[in-house]
């Protein structure tokens, strides 16, 4: 059995382009502030993720790895990283499940490549 690599895009852009008030801006901060600190070092750059990447290998069912691409194709997130766990690494979504944003396979190639160029950034 082989690993499985596959892409979409945000599903938040899918549903709106995050042009939240000032309001919202600030009240999403202090949620994130007090709850969420499962990717310190990159909370604050999940607003600019455009496409996801993700890596299942042979016999899970869920993510084991992630890449976040912006609007340009950089990679800006990976994970899971140091003290990062991931997004979709910390949710109990099947690959089954992921069918319902239309993702589309990719090479292994594509997610190393994609992945490494964090590093390289």
């Amino acid at each position: 059995m082989c690993p499985i690599y596959i892409s979409f895009e945000d599903p938040e852009h899918l549903q709106q382009k995050r042009e939240a008030s000032n309001f919202q801006k600030t009240l999403k901060n202090l949620v994130s502030f007090i709850f969420s600190k499962a990717n310190p070092d990159f909370d604050a750059k999940y607003d600019a993720v455009e496409c996801w990447l993700l890596e299942f290998l042979p016999g899970n069912e869920y993510p084991d790895r992630e890449i976040c691409l912006d609007e340009d194709g950089k990679t800006i997130i990976i994970a899971p990283l140091d003290k990062n766990l991931g997004f979709w690494l910390d949710t109990n979504m099947s690959l089954k499940q992921y069918e319902a944003f239309n993702y589309r396979k990719i090479s292994k190639e594509e997610f190393d490549v994609k992945w490494e160029d964090f590093f390289s950034t």
